[in-house]
C-alpha cells in the first residue's frame, strides 16, 4: 500500500508569498493547494483531505483568525498555523482555534518544525481518544 504524500492548504493574500511558500511546501516533499483568500480557503478545506492548514493572519474580508474558528469548527482534528509579518499572534486572536503561530521570514526548518509538530501533536491526541473510547487508558 502506497503512502499517500501529505497536503497543505496555504491561503494569504499576497501572491508572492504565496507562491514562494508553495514552492518551498513542495521541496519539502508536500502536495500544496494555494488560496488567495480566508472565503476561498474554507471552501478548499471543506472539499478537500487536507492534513494542515497554513494561513496569513490579516488578509481583507475574512480573517485568518475567523477562517481558523470555522476551520476547528469543521474539522478539529486539522491542524491550523498561523503566520503573519507580525511578532506575536493579537490578543484578540482566537487562541483555541490556532494550533502554531510562524512569523514570516522564518527560515524553512522552523516552517517545517512547525508543521511536522502540529501534525504529530495532533495524531497523538486521536490516538489518546481513541484508546479513552476502548477503554484502554
Amino acid at each position: 500500500m502506497g503512502h499517500r504524500q501529505r497536503e497543505i492548504l496555504c491561503i494569504d493574500d499576497d501572491p508572492q508569498s504565496l507562491k514562494v511558500r508553495g514552492i518551498l511546501l513542495e521541496s519539502m516533499g508536500y502536495k500544496v493547494l494555494s488560496e488567495p483568500d480566508a472565503e476561498r480557503g474554507l471552501h478548499t478545506f471543506r472539499n478537500h483531505d487536507v492534513d494542515a492548514v497554513l494561513m496569513d493572519y490579516q488578509m481583507p474580508g475574512m480573517s485568518g483568525g475567523e477562517a481558523a474558528v470555522e476551520m476547528k469548527r469543521l474539522r478539529p482534528e486539522i491542524p491550523v498555523l498561523i503566520m503573519s509579518a507580525l511578532p506575536w499572534l493579537p490578543d484578540s486572536a482566537p487562541k483555541e482555534a490556532i494550533d502554531g503561530f510562524i512569523q514570516k521570514g522564518e527560515p524553512l526548518d522552523v516552517l517545517s518544525d512547525r508543521i511536522e509538530q502540529a501534525m504529530a501533536t495532533i495524531a497523538h491526541l486521536k490516538s489518546t481518544l481513541r484508546e479513552r473510547r476502548h477503554g484502554k487508558i
